[in-house]
């Protein structure tokens, strides 16, 4: 990391590119392929996904509010019941009104490319990124590409987009401190993206973390010259620079709305530990799938036994930071490749250059075999041939085969056309049918399809039980959703009357014991109390009255078998003759009774006269 320090520093590039006009032809032409990548890599209609729907009619309703009430944010949320006393911390407002927006100029269509235009400008500030370290166009093309494709599984229609164009953004920033070039410019910069930053999205505060991994550097040079008994002026004076620059940073991200409320969000995710367990994009990558993740820590493995040295301190600390982020949750493996693979990029075109033959060295062994090859590999190497192929191959393996992110999209292009998302992924005609008959809630829904229940019905036709926006409720609401969708008798775990979380599943056995030691459980406590099964208590907690589900869940398939009080008055199997759709059971009550008569699908026989 010293000779990092030292070339950098001199900001010579790593390698010198070859100008002649059939190679400038071909530089060019991987740079268009690698932003057409990036761009059509964004191009997919919403095929499932659930927050994109959420964030829409948020940009919506916030947009109204404040044409009503100046710029003032709603105090609680207004799409559940279930948080109608919860504050509404929205830490991407911004954003919201920014998708919203596009939206209101072209459809999901116009929003879905607006994101894809996002997508690009990252990737094109990413490529400038790594030619300002030195490397060349092709490498970092291909380094640009790898970024895409390791990232292909987070590309949606969501605020993260924008803390993957401004962690470039504050590489950019941070490089331009480190070189020394343009202090003042570099510096409002830091302080003016970091306050839009943390207003479009919570990841904001990464950029906090750059510029502290940064300012570690700084202090580190500061050791070493310290402790050699040199110390320098400029040395301290970078790091008096850089502490500044912290600082300032740090301030500017209570620039928003709910000021240190948007820090706190993470940790309330992050220490929740059922949703660490159960939240699929809170857990551990599966690397049989995740490919062009695992290539990148290969190469990273192997960096120990490379000759080059061209990683900043900065970037080896986030590298080693997202990369247990990563490790961990799938959802950090975009922000990982895109701090980790500049840096490797450029070790790898340092060692490329230190195996490239020098030409004067084999003219006089060009007659014999050995001649001939190393002229060969001069003449690749040279003409970049090698980097082009790596460059074909990753496109193909990671992004054109069969089932790979670019050849999805464009079989599922036609869904994008018509009507920007895939219709059959979500409830469509079971909200139609809530729609029509004004079925009133209040209703219970699973939070994998909320965002679309928000998107149609909430709140000026009906609020919903919940969604996944985590980071508001936690898995207080999420464990109830899953213990009705399983029909558990038993809850498989708790909270306390301090929000701290229990597990249920081995003492269910003995719940009568443990509320003799702990009353500090009042749910576990009323439940246990009610005599009910426990997916009934909840439903009655909340005075259900009808419930939106996936057909064949757990519940589904319980109360087809046995009546409960529920009768099935909408299956698209029946409605659409097809299965995998879904289901609405409504609660028998005497104001039920007409539209129950009129739609029951079984149980009839328990229909009152």
């Amino acid at each position: 990391m010293n000779a990092a320090y030292n070339w950098k520093s001199n900001h010579e590039p790593i390698e010198k590119e070859n100008y002649a006009p059939g190679m400038r032809m071909i530089a060019g032409i991987m740079l268009i392929l690698t932003l057409a990548g990036a761009f059509w890599a964004g191009m997919f209609p919403i095929r499932g996904e659930n927050d994109c729907w959420w964030h829409l009619k948020t940009g919506e309703y916030l947009w109204q509010y404040f044409l009503q009430n100046g710029f003032h944010f709603p105090p609680y949320d207004v799409f559940t019941f279930t948080g109608e006393k919860t504050p509404w911390i929205n830490h991407e407002w911004l954003s919201d009104l920014i998708f919203f927006a596009a939206y209101s100029a072209g459809g999901l269509q116009g929003a879905i490319v607006f994101k894809s235009i996002i997508l690009t400008i990252t990737t094109a500030l990413l490529i400038l990124y790594m030619a300002r370290n030195g490397v060349g166009w092709k490498m970092a093309c291909l380094g640009a590409i790898i970024v895409i494709l390791a990232s292909h599984g987070t590309l949606f229609l969501r605020p993260p987009i924008f803390t993957y164009l401004f962690i470039v953004i504050f590489f950019h920033i941070i490089l331009s401190f480190q070189l020394g070039e343009h202090f003042k410019l570099a510096f409002a910069a830091a302080i003016l993206g970091e306050i839009v930053w943390i207003n479009l999205h919570g990841g904001g505060i990464i950029g906090i973390l750059l510029i502290f991994f940064w300012w570690l550097s700084e202090l580190w040079f500061c050791l070493v010259t310290w402790l050699n008994e040199n110390p320098t002026a400029p040395s301290f004076q970078r790091l008096w620079k850089s502490s500044i620059i912290l600082l300032a940073v740090f301030l500017a991200s209570f620039v928003n709305p709910f000021t240190y409320e948007v820090h706190l969000l993470p940790a309330k995710v992050m220490e929740d530990h059922w949703l660490l367990r159960n939240l699929g994009e809170m857990q551990s990558p599966n690397m049989h799938y995740a490919n062009a993740f695992e290539a990148i820590l290969l190469g990273l493995l192997l960096l120990p036994m490379l000759r080059a040295g061209s990683i900043w301190i900065y970037e080896g600390l986030a590298i080693v930071f997202f990369a247990h982020q990563a490790l961990n949750h799938l959802r950090h493996i975009p922000l990982f490749a895109l701090v980790a693979v500049p840096p490797l990029i450029s070790a790898f075109a340092e060692e490329r250059l230190a195996l490239f033959p020098q030409t004067g060295d084999i003219k006089e062994y060009s007659r014999s075999i050995w001649g001939r090859l190393c002229l060969l590999v001069s003449w690749i190497m040279r003409h970049h041939i090698d980097v082009i192929l790596v460059f074909i191959l990753f496109a193909y393996v990671f992004g054109l085969r069969p089932g790979k992110i670019w050849l999805q999209n464009y079989r599922d292009f036609p869904y994008l056309a018509e009507d920007g998302y895939i219709k059959d992924r979500y409830p469509v005609n079971a909200v139609d049918f809530l729609v029509y008959y004004k079925i009133p809630g209040p209703m219970f829904n699973d939070d994998n399809f909320a965002g679309y229940l928000i998107y149609r019905l909430s709140p000026e036709i009906m609020k919903i039980f919940t969604d996944s926006r985590f980071d508001m409720w936690g898995s207080y609401y999420a464990k109830e959703k899953v213990a009705v969708y399983n029909a558990l008798a038993v809850p498989f775990g708790v909270y306390d009357d301090h929000g701290r979380w229990t597990d249920m599943e081995w003492r269910k056995n003995q719940i009568g014991e443990f509320l003799k030691d702990h009353s500090n459980f009042p749910e576990l406590k009323d439940w246990f109390e009610s005599g009910k099964e426990y997916w009934e208590y909840v439903l009655d907690k909340y005075k259900i009255n009808f419930i939106i589900s996936y057909e064949r869940q757990p519940l589904d398939l319980y109360l087809r078998s046995e009546f409960k009080g529920w009768y099935l008055i909408y299956d698209d199997v029946k409605v659409l003759h097809k299965s995998g759709g879904y289901v609405i059971y409504l609660r028998d009550a005497p104001e039920n009774l007409p539209l129950i008569r009129k739609h029951a699908v079984i149980h009839r026989e328990h229909i009152p006269e």
